[in-house]
């Protein structure tokens, strides 16, 4: 049974309603966008990590692509790591404090996609993107674990990239998926149950996230689309983080029973009381930024069984 939301959480989704906030289907890209980037703009800055560098990977078939790379002081391995924000919001930028926690936490150099977005860039530019950087960092860190990393649309390209380089012979050593989107069709419960105005993201808000991203609804059945639908037998060990009042977390929750029956190690992270995207208020509020810490310290133990904990 679902814990009740987060009061605290409750309190500032209830605060932001009554100022105004609408649906994002009932505005435009551009004006998400900007909201994103005034919370950007308002919030504390992250954590100090010994080297951030902003740089360019000349690998994409668009010929750049832009990422931004954070390596603390001995680091023992890498994470690749796609944003969220339904592939048509979101930057590098926008996910700095969450990536600068991510790679104090789990000892790891992160690099942070900045991938092409929808709808200028509809599918697959984004995967595209994304799967030649983590090929060309698998290529420069041939002696070290690197992993692919993303939150919801985010981890649906990070799962599906993991899968293609499974295919290319060159897989990644894991996978973190934060509350992935996986499937397309509003197929399961928890879409219904979270639509409520509430929240952030909606049920109801899902078909305007896919309708940017892959205007066709028939390209929507294909596995690099929604990755519920590949065969994942070989996929890498996966650590699956879901929020409990979230419209995808019954997808997550199929997809961990998936990748379970096709013979993957997985394990499953849940945080009842909180909703979709609470990585994004990890900078602004503690109970998000504890649960931040806690999954990657998680995870560099996944990756590294021997560190002691």
């Amino acid at each position: 049974m679902t814990e009740e939301l987060d009061p605290g959480l409750r309190a500032r989704y209830q605060a932001s309603l009554e100022a105004g906030r609408r649906p994002v289907r009932e505005g435009t890209v551009e004006s998400a966008r900007a909201a994103i980037r005034q919370r950007t703009l308002s919030s504390p800055p992250g954590p100090e990590v010994d080297a951030v560098n902003d740089r360019v990977f000349r690998v994409g078939p668009a010929g750049e692509v832009p990422a931004r790379v954070y390596e603390p002081a001995g680091l023992d391995g890498t994470i690749v790591f796609a944003h969220g924000g339904g592939w048509a919001l979101g930057s590098a930028e926008d996910s700095d404090v969450f990536c600068r926690q991510l790679a104090l936490a789990a000892n790891a150099r992160v690099v942070n996609v900045d991938y092409r977005l929808a709808p200028e860039h509809p599918f697959p530019a984004g995967l595209e993107d994304l799967l030649a950087v983590a090929a060309e960092v698998l290529r420069r860190h041939p002696d070290e674990p690197v992993a692919i990393a993303g939150e919801s649309a985010g981890g649906n390209l990070a799962t599906v990239v993991a899968r293609r380089l499974r295919d290319a012979g060159t897989p990644v050593a894991a996978e973190l998926l934060f509350f992935p989107n996986v499937e397309a069709e509003p197929i399961f419960p928890s879409v219904t149950r979270f639509d409520d105005p509430l929240y952030p993201l909606t049920g109801s808000d899902l078909p305007w996230y896919w309708d940017n991203y892959i205007p066709d609804p028939s390209r929507r059945s294909d596995p690099d689309a929604s990755p519920l639908r590949a065969e994942l037998a070989g996929m890498p060990p996966t650590l699956l983080v879901l929020a409990g009042h979230d419209p995808l977390h019954d997808e997550g929750l199929a997809y961990a029973e998936r990748l379970r029956e096709a013979g993957v190690h997985v394990q499953l992270i849940e945080f009842p009381a909180f909703p979709h995207a609470f990585t994004a208020l990890s900078g602004s509020y503690e109970p998000a930024a504890e649960a931040v810490r806690s999954v990657a310290a998680a995870f560099r133990r996944f990756l590294h069984p021997e560190t002691p904990n």
